[in-house]
């Protein structure tokens, strides 16, 4: 996901983006580059209520500065990091987190105390725990115990991480002093930013060297060494570690000091992150023949040049082509003289060849695979291949250009649930998350609601509506969004709705407990229960009742002789 977020200072125009990464599944935690950072990424966990839900606003705080929550009386750790109470750490110029607390487990990073100041006392209320129901969280999130976005810590009745006013603030007062929003699909708003990077200084070629290392078993790995054309990036910041460059025959070229991000991960089952990464862009001088990185004087990787390019000759699309079918294979052809392993840089241009996007690195096949949904709609579209054996470079790009057609939009439907029963004047959200590849966002005109029944609704985004301006009866709810050229798309739920809710009771067995359960809509009855079904002999029950998907729930001890209960009109 780009973020879209330019960051334009008054003197020297420069302009950068911040990138997020999503990645489905439950197999680990997420990782940012380097604090502050350009690109991010997170595990999306199946279970969405469950822990892991808060990672992703975890690692867009690091890209935009945050640290973990570390403590220096802790000390370092063997990396030298400092360290923090439930496994975090963060590189040694890191602030202290300011609310540590000892809570029932112990000294924790928490959301407290908020018994200070003009709003004594906050606490929370997890509106999307109410509406999953994640049978182990507590909806009340009370700030002395919650821990802190930017922690590892967790505890058993709320393991959801909760951002502090500290961390907050922070936040608020980096994207406030530093960014502004600029859109790429505003009117003039995708010329615009080419504008920007053309205002820069000329792009040239340069030769990108990147790599991990290990910081604890003082070894490296280099990657391919790629070819990218950049305006004046800024030099890597010193440090410990050096880039050597040689040429053919050994001769020293330039010794480049660089610092290794270890970056900083959400990943307390793993522990301390130990691998850095690097990227050094140097200016391409066909001198340049071998690389080696070292560290005290000791050589941990090196790459030699062998003696001839990659050729490669892009197949297809080549030209002419209308990319409408799903999915889209792109080919080529790639040889090597000396027979060394090629992988692949494979890029996309809208502007015929102006600007380009890259669409996958370090590719090992000859062919990639791809929707066109991806590909921002043009008349003017090419694609460039590169093809590298590790240290040389060759490439060759669509001989003429070829057309992708405009996408409709998306719509991804936030609320209400699918088939959810509304009662009486019970408010409805109808919220949609709607996006365009080539307009961005869609605007509220272009955004309405209708009903199967009652027909128009209403328009935008976000609409409310109380329930009692519904007729009763099964409703399919339609939502369409269409974008600046006329396509429009549409989707579909059922959702159902109640003068008054329909009284029922149900009891079910839990171990050594019986749970009664009705509608929490029905607020103006009471449970009531008997020992044997004689009138005078029911009396109103009393306990703590949970909300439990849309019902109300009731544990009680079983027994051996019989009980009843009712639902009793007030």
């Amino acid at each position: 996901i780009d973020l879209g977020i330019t960051n334009l200072p008054i003197a020297g125009l420069s302009f950068s983006t911040r990138y997020y990464g999503f990645v489905l599944g439950n197999l680990g935690g997420g990782l940012s580059d380097d604090i502050p950072g350009k690109v991010a990424s997170g595990w999306m966990p199946t279970l969405d209520y469950g822990i892991g839900r808060e990672r992703h606003a975890h690692e867009l705080a690091h890209i935009l500065g945050r640290h973990h929550a570390v403590d220096s009386v802790l000390g370092l750790d063997p990396s030298l990091q400092k360290k923090g109470y439930c496994g975090e750490v963060a590189t040694n110029v890191a602030p202290d987190f300011p609310n540590l607390f000892n809570v029932p487990i112990g000294r924790r990073p928490t959301l407290g105390p908020m018994d200070q100041g003009p709003n004594p006392m906050i606490w929370g209320l997890d509106f999307y725990s109410i509406f999953k129901n994640g049978p182990m969280f507590s909806q009340v999130v009370n700030p002395t115990n919650t821990h802190e976005l930017m922690s590892y810590c967790r505890s058993a009745t709320w393991p959801l991480r909760w951002v502090s006013s500290y961390t907050y603030t922070n936040l608020f007062n980096i994207l406030a002093s530093q960014f502004r929003q600029y859109s790429l699909f505003a009117p003039g708003g995708f010329a615009g930013t080419r504008a920007l990077q053309a205002a820069q200084n000329a792009a040239a070629d340069y030769l990108l060297f990147s790599g991990e290392i290990d910081v604890l078993q003082n070894s490296a790995v280099l990657s391919s060494v790629l070819r990218v054309r950049l305006s004046a990036p800024p030099p890597p910041t010193q440090g410990e570690y050096t880039l050597r460059l040689r040429d053919a025959v050994g001769t020293v070229l330039a010794d480049i000091l660089f610092t290794a991000s270890l970056g900083e991960a959400d990943d307390p089952e793993n522990g301390p992150r130990a691998i850095a990464i690097f990227a050094i862009p140097v200016v391409a001088d066909p001198a340049i023949r071998q690389v080696e990185v070292l560290h005290a004087g000791q050589v941990l990787a090196t790459r030699k040049a062998s003696a001839n390019a990659p050729t490669i000759n892009v197949l297809s699309p080549n030209g002419g082509e209308v990319l409408a079918n799903d999915p889209v294979t792109l080919r080529w052809d790639a040889k090597d003289a000396d027979g060394d392993p090629l992988t692949y840089l494979v890029q996309y241009s809208d502007d015929g060849g102006q600007s380009w996007q890259t669409l996958t690195l370090d590719w090992q096949q000859t062919s990639y695979t791809l929707s066109p949904d991806i590909l921002r709609a043009t008349q003017q579209g090419r694609i460039r291949v590169q093809a590298s054996d590790g240290f040389n470079t060759g490439e060759d790009d669509s001989d003429n250009n070829f057309i992708v057609p405009n996408h409709p939009p998306k719509i991804g439907l936030v609320s209400p649930g699918e088939n959810e029963l509304v009662i009486g004047a019970q408010q409805i959200v109808l919220r949609a998350s709607i996006t365009d590849r080539e307009d961005g966002s869609v605007s509220d005109d272009r955004v309405l609601w209708t009903s199967g029944i009652d027909g128009r609704l209403g328009s935008g985004n976000e609409l409310f509506l109380s329930a009692s301006s519904l007729s009763q009866g099964d409703h399919t709810i339609t939502v369409s969004a269409s974008d600046g050229n006329g396509a429009t798309v549409t989707r579909t739920f059922p959702l159902r709705f109640q003068r008054e809710a329909t009284p029922q009771l149900q009891i079910e067995a839990l171990k050594e407990l019986i749970r009664i359960t009705w509608p929490a809509a029905l607020i103006e009855y009471e449970l009531e229960s008997s020992l044997n079904l004689r009138p005078a002999s029911w009396t109103a029950m009393t306990g703590n009742t949970q909300v439990l998907r849309g019902m109300k729930a009731l544990d009680l001890p079983t027994a051996n002789a019989p009980r009843f209960f009712r639902l009793r009109k007030l």
